[in-house]
């Protein structure tokens, strides 16, 4: 590493150092003050006990050479030395407690802080193969934060006793000290540039380890385990995640053996050094200038600040390969939503359904030229029933994510009651809208916490929740458990219940209906049940109090009929807008796809 480039990661490392202190300091500022007086008082009860023994040393000589001493000096020393032995002990306990208590801290606000920031992200970011790859490869190497936090403390207990040792070798033995230096400097150069090493390669790889992680967490979900053994696959895996690894491990043998030959050379090195030291303390003594006491002081002194230079360069070592990860963690902390948003946003008024109007919206991803909605214009009138079909299913899910604002749209806009949704304070607009997605995700909480997930702004409230289990039909199955609405989900937990897809499809739509929201969106909600449960379900959704506005959308057109407009999107326009009887009359794709189904059925 030339000295351009260790000044300028120097530079990063103090500046996400200062910038971590500065994130936990509120939290943890007497812990972090304790340590580091704890830290002084250690390092000069370590430097005191070594006088103490170099005194008591020289004057036991001295009382083996017939010279009188008096008995106070050496109780006074025997106590100092009692006492610096056994005060440090209980320091130390005090510390590695506050040390236990930042650990835990560091972990909660890391986490939190790492999740709230993913999750204000825009839609677009999160599925940038760029940052997944980043947010992954932060995620795994998580725990060098507290490995990067607590280094300081070492770094700085380390320079603490240097300094003492330093000073006091340069005032009795300066040359000892110049010796230590020189010859310890090389371990310190090599461990460096190593550590670049490793952090290159771990990049590297990373797209190797991507696919290692995803075939080894197949073997953690019951559904693929069970088509594995079924499909008699195991060793077929098990040897693709060999081939996968294998190269990665290689090249990381060949980087820990040239570590362990650089340190094997570089410790040698540090060891000549302590020797020739020694011989200049015993030429010393020999020469009567220095006493047997002094001389163990000073060689305990140089053996210590060996060590202590060792280690302080294997902390900064430890600094710098964690800095590089803990970069990445403060590069996603500072990256900006792509997505613009009013300075003064428009609020809307609760509990009034909007009109929603798609005037001429296209879109297609940041990454591909081919438009997946092309100049769609489409207006949903409030308390209206409508359904969308899809001819050949693209674009679907992108509506959806448009009217949501999860995604902008790259032509044109998207009115909520004739207001830009771009303008609008999204919050006001999320509060009125239930959006069921095709793979709506499953709480594994307790029952009734698992439907109240709609609106955690408000306590439980226990008649909704039944009430919304009942409309969905999930009160049919959830009235077996032993606990009711009280019952884990779950197996992986104690005494909880798993349910089937078909099973957590009615929690998702009881969780729809306990929001009890202004506009519906729902995106093929009973795909999983039979055909009586989704007449019940479609039932009730046609029975809404008329002020709902309700957006189904679905391939199964024997849903949809009841709805008071379809339309049907192809190659992403429109084509075919009106009531099931209006489209069938028509004669065009509705019908045509219609009948196809009805065959089918029949």
């Amino acid at each position: 590493m030339n000295v351009k480039k260790f000044f300028y990661w120097a530079k990063i490392l103090v500046r996400n150092l200062l910038r971590l202190d500065r994130f936990f300091w509120k939290d943890l500022k007497k812990y972090i003050i304790s340590i580091y007086v704890i830290m002084v008082l250690d390092v000069w009860f370590n430097f005191i006990s070594r006088w103490s023994q170099a005194i008591i040393i020289n004057n036991l000589i001295q009382i083996a050479n017939w010279v009188t001493l008096e008995r106070r000096t050496i109780i006074i020393l025997a106590v100092v030395l009692v006492a610096t032995l056994i005060l440090p002990s209980f320091i130390n306990i005090v510390s590695w407690f506050y040390r236990l208590v930042i650990w835990r801290k560091i972990d909660e606000l890391i986490n939190l802080t790492f999740i709230r920031k993913k999750a204000s992200f825009d839609l677009n970011q999160l599925e940038n193969t760029a940052n997944t790859t980043l947010f992954q490869r932060v995620q795994e190497n998580m725990w060098r934060f507290r490995s990067y936090f607590y280094t300081q403390f070492d770094i700085s207990g380390s320079i603490f006793n240097l300094v003492a040792i330093l000073f006091t070798l340069i005032l009795i033995k300066p040359v000892v000290a110049l010796v230590i230096l020189v010859f310890t400097l090389p371990e310190a150069i090599s461990k460096l540039s190593i550590s670049k090493h490793v952090w290159t390669i771990d990049n590297l790889h990373w797209p190797i380890k991507k696919k290692y992680n995803y075939l080894k967490g197949l073997f953690f979900q019951w559904n693929p385990i069970m088509d594995i053994k079924f499909s008699g696959n195991i060793d077929f895996f098990t040897n693709k995640i060999r081939k996968i690894i294998d190269p990665f491990l290689i090249e990381q043998y060949k980087n820990d053996k040239k570590r362990s030959i650089n340190s094997a050379m570089t410790i040698f090195i540090s060891k000549v050094g302590i020797i020739i030291s020694a011989f200049i303390l015993i030429y010393a003594v020999y020469n009567k200038e220095m006493q047997i006491g002094t001389f163990v002081f000073l060689y305990g002194l140089i053996a210590s600040f060996q060590s202590s230079l060792s280690f302080f360069f294997w902390y900064i070592v430890q600094q710098y390969e964690d800095n590089l990860y803990v970069e990445e963690y403060f590069q996603i902390l500072d990256m900006k939503n792509e997505m613009r948003f009013s300075q003064n946003p428009i609020v809307l008024p609760a509990k009034i359904t909007p009109k929603i109007e798609l005037r001429n919206v296209s879109f297609s991803y940041p990454d591909k030229d081919k438009e997946i909605l092309h100049k769609l214009n489409l207006t949903i009138n409030p308390w209206e029933k409508i359904a969308i079909v899809w001819v050949n299913w693209a674009g679907k899910s992108t509506l959806v994510k448009l009217l949501t604002r999860f995604y902008d749209t790259t032509g044109w806009e998207v009115l909520i009651d004739w207001n830009n949704i771009k303008d609008l304070d999204l919050q006001s607009w999320w509060s009125q809208v239930s959006y069921m997605q095709q793979d709506t995700p499953s709480y594994m909480f307790e029952v009734k916490q698992s439907i109240a997930m709609s609106d955690t702004t408000r306590n439980i409230d226990m008649k909704k929740v039944e009430n919304a289990a009942q409309m969905s039909l999930a009160h049919d199955f959830i009235k077996e458990f032993k606990n009711w609405y009280a019952q884990q989900l779950w197996r992986n937990f104690d005494d909880g219940e798993s349910l089937s897809w078909w099973q957590w499809q009615r929690m998702n739509l009881a969780r729809i209906f306990y929001k009890d929201p202004q506009v519906y969106i729902l995106d093929e909600p009973t795909s999983a049940m039979d055909a009586e449960a989704e007449s019940k379900i479609f039932e009730t959704l046609a029975n809404l109090p008329k002020d709902k506005t309700v957006i189904f959308i679905s391939h199964r057109f024997s849903t949809i009929r009841q709805a008071d407009r379809i339309c049907v999107i192809e190659d992403w326009n429109i084509i075919e807008v009106g009531s099931h009887k209006e489209l069938i009359a028509n004669n065009k794709s509705y019908k045509r796809l219609f009948e196809l189904q009805a065959k089918g059925y029949a």
